[in-house]
């Protein structure tokens, strides 16, 4: 649903969808990747900073994810 809303220039209101899910400390890593591009469209990246220290408590320890949070830690401002 939250990718509908994206594909139909809704972006703030998949945000909301996917905020609701950290509620419950459910932290699927598709879900976060996805709300990490959402946060990029407009602009949130000190949000962006929060999910990507929420992925490396959680999968720090799965290869293919800690290589994406490394290439995405070089795309954010220092």
């Amino acid at each position: 649903l939250a990718k509908r809303f994206d594909e139909q220039g809704r972006t703030v209101e998949a945000i909301q969808i996917l905020e609701k899910t950290l509620e419950s400390a459910h932290y699927d890593p598709a879900i976060l990747f996805y709300l990490i591009s959402f946060y990029s469209k407009n602009g949130l990246s000190e949000k962006i900073i929060h999910i990507v220290t929420i992925l490396e408590k959680e999968y720090g320890n799965v290869p293919e994810i800690v290589d994406r949070i490394n290439k995405l830690k070089k795309l954010l401002p220092q």
